[in-house]
């Protein structure tokens, strides 16, 4: 049974012991939570994410398409790279997990194309939850970080709202003289 803060759920789920699928279950739990928490903030942090839907030899061709990057499930934030995971179950190596602004996690590959400015590759074979993958206490310390960010982003986003509503004021002002 794992007792350490940096399991990966994955590995957890399919473990003998009920304890540490209970564990699993727990630490899908919080993750739900915390995602709920962070939806209607993701918004201020979120980025265009340019990736291609697919590994083949897409990228040796100049004219590849890129997914509409303007779409909101390809706007989000980067949260971590996975590092190196070779089990019976999944094998993830050198893969970025991002948090969309709708709140689902998805994992790609960089692009190794290097002619062609960075993007990357969806996972075909991703798993359900990528999350799953990554040590939970990186990934907790991971959306902390995010949140954090999200909160000053949206305290200036306000603070300008407030800032251009006293000029106009000032200017309606001027008009009613």
């Amino acid at each position: 049974m794992d007792t350490s803060s940096n399991f990966r759920a994955i590995i957890l789920e399919k473990s003998q012991h009920p304890e540490d699928r209970e564990l699993a279950v727990k630490a899908e739990e919080v993750v739900k939570e915390i995602i709920e928490k962070l939806k209607p903030i993701l918004r201020y942090v979120s980025e265009p994410i340019p990736f291609v839907g697919s590994i083949e030899k897409e990228c040796e061709n100049p004219n590849f398409t890129i997914v509409n990057v303007y779409q909101s499930n390809s706007r989000g934030v980067r949260i971590m790279e996975i590092e190196a995971l070779y089990t019976e179950l999944y094998t993830a190596v050198g893969e970025i997990l991002f948090l969309t602004e709708r709140g689902d996690f998805f994992s790609v590959t960089r692009c190794k194309v290097t002619r062609h400015k960075e993007h990357y590759h969806l996972k075909r074979n991703a798993v359900e939850a990528p999350w799953k993958l990554v040590p939970f206490g990186e990934l907790i310390a991971s959306l902390e970080i995010v949140l954090r960010y999200a909160e000053e982003k949206r305290e200036q986003h306000l603070q300008s709202i407030r800032e251009r509503r006293e000029k106009l004021d000032e200017i309606l002002e001027i008009l009613k003289k």
